[in-house]
């Protein structure tokens, strides 16, 4: 029998291809030209700050900046303010008595207090699994023990009075038909279980500084044990929102206090983009992404209460945040990898909005071009606006990607994926301005035992899912880095590029 050959050394370098584009050889040369000092926007399902890679940059900043979800599926309305402390608790919106740590600093003495539905924040993947959980350790071990006993009383009585005696006295039936109606409504409430989630009191004081909030993850009033965070845009405070779902959560705070935005993901899409665009591994240069010295603005547009989909408002919201933010800092590229086709093309307000981020503020603004090929006229939108203001991008795949990602022994020719949307627009624009790598090994949110202290770092997404190649996991994700594919992957490499220039 013939040996089978082995390969020495695996091509890790196809696992977030960059030497297609000539980013490696460029960063060989130029080795400063690696993003820093470059801001990219991500509008997508939420940034992990904690994930791999997306810790700090190349020069040892923060590599997340700032965090904001404009679908306000996070919003909790904090305008309820409490000023009456009694033996040091307060009372929350939900009825339940809140004790103060005395350790905490509130100049004003205004405790602003309000509501999360964890439920509202988490993705759907994350919501099923924590609901099973849930089930299984909350209803399961009551409901099962009184269902059991409950036949088990029906079953002697059947046994040892019904069997032995047709004739049941009026006491017997009555304690017949009762022991039937136990069975019959424990029956009944399995069948209509349903599980809304828990509700966390929050609590938001200023401490003479900034903004400081905490979530009472323990949902019995102890605060000291709750989860407490201050301002992502000035601590960069970032925690678990539990343990049991590990889900990476930032607060902001707006309209003087009235609002506290609790800042989740509702896909781990996102992460995995950024990590393409600006990831950043000090001892594994072949992991870092396009990059690694740039810094992010995650901005969320995806909503989770709507399965990750975008909405027109969440996309006008991360607009304008994004004019808000070029009177401090200067965003130099935004990626989106979200779209779809729009009813109307050339038509709509959300477009005329975009135009105006690119034309007026001199924003670079990469899109995908969807994953609808390969027939002609097949691009989503964005690119298909009435103005051609943006850099779509389509699906790439090499010899070495086929290899490394997909397993293949014998590759195939290089080019663009089939299923990578082709132009022209039905106005005749191009659509796809050009094609990049459309697949890669990227991190999704972090994995790691929780803890509950907070770290401080030193609509449809155009992706095609494939199984995960790492066994680590998390609760949140069940992974550490994923496979993913679609020009959803594409345009992060563009705009990590046009970073570098």
């Amino acid at each position: 029998m013939a040996e089978v050959p082995i390969e020495s050394e695996f091509p890790v370098w196809g696992l977030l291809p960059k030497k297609e584009t000539g980013v490696v050889s460029f960063l060989n040369k130029y080795p400063d030209y690696d993003g820093r000092g470059t801001i990219i926007a991500i509008l997508d399902s939420g940034v992990d700050p904690a994930a791999a890679g997306l810790k700090v940059t190349s020069t040892g900043e923060i590599k997340v900046i700032e965090r904001f979800d404009c679908s306000g599926c996070g919003d909790v309305d904090t305008s309820t303010i409490i000023k009456k402390v009694v033996d040091g608790h307060i009372t929350g919106i939900t009825g339940r008595k809140l004790k103060i740590p005395e350790s905490w600093k509130n100049p004003t003495g205004n405790w602003r207090t309000g509501v999360l539905y964890p439920f509202s924040i988490y993705p759907t993947k994350l919501k099923e699994r924590v609901q099973e959980h849930r089930k299984e350790h909350l209803w399961d071990v009551g409901h099962k023990k009184a269902f059991a006993e409950a036949n088990a009383k029906l079953h002697e009585f059947e046994t040892d009075v019904a069997a032995k005696n047709p004739n049941l006295s009026a006491d017997e039936k009555l304690l017949k038909e009762e022991l039937e109606a136990r069975v019959e409504v424990l029956q009944a409430a399995e069948k209509k279980y349903t599980d809304v989630g828990p509700t966390y009191d929050c609590v938001l004081f200023h401490d003479g500084e900034i903004w400081r909030a905490c979530i009472d993850t323990t949902e019995s009033g102890e605060l000291s044990e709750g989860l407490l965070l201050g301002e992502y845009s000035v601590t960069h405070e970032h925690a678990h929102l539990t343990s049991l779902d590990e889900m990476t959560v930032s607060i902001n705070v707006h309209d003087d206090g009235d609002v506290l935005e609790v800042v989740g993901m509702c896909s781990t899409h996102g992460t995995h983009v950024a990590a393409i665009a600006a990831g950043y591994f000090p001892e594994e240069a072949e992991r870092n992404g396009v990059a690694p010295g740039a810094q992010i603005v995650s901005l969320t547009i995806g909503d989770g209460r709507l399965g990750s989909m975008e909405t027109g408002t969440a996309l006008v919201r991360a607009c304008l945040k994004i004019m808000d933010l070029t009177a401090t800092r200067k965003i130099d590229v935004i990626n989106m990898s979200y779209g779809e086709h729009a009813h109307w093309s050339n038509s709509g307000r959300v477009g005329e909005v975009i135009s105006s981020v690119v034309n007026r503020y001199g924003v670079s603004w990469v899109v995908s071009a969807g994953n609808h090929g390969p027939a002609l006229c097949t691009v989503g939108t964005p690119p298909d606006i009435a103005h051609p203001v943006l850099i779509g991008v389509g699906a790439y795949v090499s010899a070495e990607m086929m290899s490394a990602a997909y397993s293949m022994r014998a590759a195939g020719p290089a080019g663009a994926f089939s299923w990578s949307s082709r132009g022209p627009c039905a106005d005749g624009a191009a659509g796809v301005s050009l094609c990049a790598p459309g697949g890669a090994v990227a991190s999704v949110a972090r994995c790691r035992t929780a803890r509950r202290t907070p770290h401080t770092a030193h609509r449809t997404p155009h992706t095609a899912r494939r199984p995960p190649i790492s066994t680590l996991c998390s609760r949140f994700t069940l992974r550490n880095c994923q496979l993913m594919n679609g020009t959803s992957m594409a345009a992060p490499h563009v705009a990590g590029a046009v970073g570098n220039s």
